[in-house]
């Protein structure tokens, strides 16, 4: 059976839109009662933490450069916002 690309888009949302799906619709609810630097730290862990869960679930252990890669972009990530809000003025 040949694959078309609308074949294989709809296998994705089959299988990752009910994974995000949920979470994207509670986000968008959410970010209104959340700082800016929460609103950008919550998606930012969900990737880096995914190793984590893998080892929590599957048991399956990351080597120590996932965990560090995982350190540098968390820590990137959090020096750039926290850095963004100390450089404006308050409204």
């Amino acid at each position: 059976m040949p694959t078309t690309t609308e074949s294989i888009e709809k296998r994705s949302w089959y299988a990752f839109g009910p994974q995000y799906g949920p979470f994207l619709r509670l986000y968008a609810k959410a970010i209104k009662h959340v700082t800016a630097l929460e609103a950008v730290l919550i998606p930012v862990l969900e990737p880096i933490l995914n190793p984590v869960w893998v080892l929590l679930d599957m048991g399956e252990k990351p080597s120590r450069y996932a965990f560090l890669g995982g350190a540098i972009v968390l820590g990137a990530v959090t020096i750039r916002a926290v850095a963004s809000l100390r450089s404006r003025p308050p409204v």
